[in-house]
């Protein structure tokens, strides 16, 4: 079984923690790389450059729980293709339509198919959006939803449950499903990566794919965009698998956030949780000192487009 406590923090551990939290997945996952990270390069030098912007020659790979573009069948089992609701999506397409940027985008696809003919059939709908599914078999897509709902949700607005009727937190079920969507994102993901393209997470769905994806290529470039707040470190330390999660999202080379705040509570848990030293960095950014490397915080809300 894989263990997300491989990858050890700069510094003192939080030994309890570990005991109270290993991540397990199916050994059909485990692959064989030790993740340990190599100095720093020139990346962290890239990252707070003002003048470095996205450009035709780059090619970004965005991966979301859904797909901008998502199919749907009708009552008579004819599937087509419409968008989906969200402010990520149009500004993407519009830099893609004036030549700024290139890019492919892993998801789930909003439908469970019935055979291989209507996973074809998908698979043709979506290419012509730059579109890749993640297929998730239902039973596992339910539970990752409830474990969602019923811990990740309130968790990340700083929210704990103390209902009698809530689903037990330790319920290894749930977790696991919520593993092995994250891993499936990611062997979707590799089947379409090239060397160099950059990758983009977002949000709480996805909070372990940063784990998996340098565990299948130790020198992707990875950005996290977290959409939700952060949880204060008082509240991160009550969740059984905030180790986990939190040593994930530091295999990351620079993760985004709402507010200043948000980037704020996840440096103190950082601190307080996993022991790891804090640094501050030239253009605003927070520095996480973490296995020889500094991960970079950076607030950036989304705007809205006037124009629009």
């Amino acid at each position: 079984m894989e263990n997300i406590h491989q990858i050890e923090p700069a510094g003192k551990s939080d030994d309890s923690a570990d005991e109270r939290g290993a991540m397990n997945v199916s050994e059909s996952t485990k692959p064989d790389l030790d993740l340990n990270f190599s100095s720093e390069d020139e990346l962290e030098k890239k990252l707070m450059d003002p003048d470095i912007r996205l450009t035709h020659n780059d090619f970004l790979i965005l991966m979301s729980f859904r797909l901008p573009i998502i199919a749907v069948r009708d009552s008579d089992g004819v599937l087509s293709i419409k968008e989906s609701r969200s402010l990520l999506y149009p500004p993407i397409y519009r830099l893609k339509d004036k030549g700024m940027i290139n890019f492919k985008w892993v998801g789930w696809p909003g439908i469970f198919p019935r055979d291989e003919h209507e996973k074809l059939r998908v698979q043709e709908l979506l290419a012509q959006y730059q579109c890749y599914p993640v297929w998730i078999p239902q039973d596992i897509m339910d539970k990752f939803l409830l474990f969602h709902e019923q811990f990740m949700r309130p968790l990340f607005h700083n929210f704990k449950s103390t209902s009698d009727t809530a689903i037990d937190q330790h319920n290894s079920e749930l977790w696991h499903a919520y593993c092995e969507v994250n891993s499936l994102f990611v062997s979707s993901l590799i089947q379409v990566k090239r060397e160099r393209e950059l990758v983009w997470i977002h949000d709480v769905y996805l909070l372990l794919t940063p784990f998996y994806l340098k565990k299948k290529d130790l020198n992707a470039n990875i950005g996290f965009f977290m959409h939700s707040p952060f949880p204060c470190s008082d509240i991160m330390k009550t969740f059984q698998y905030r180790t986990e999660i939190m040593k994930s999202l530091l295999c990351s080379d620079l993760i985004g956030f709402h507010r200043f705040e948000y980037a704020r509570n996840f440096s103190a848990s950082c601190r307080k949780l996993l022991l790891l030293n804090i640094v501050t960095k030239k253009g605003g950014f927070i520095g996480v000192e973490y296995n020889g490397r500094t991960i970079l915080l950076k607030a950036s809300h989304i705007g809205i487009e006037q124009d629009q």
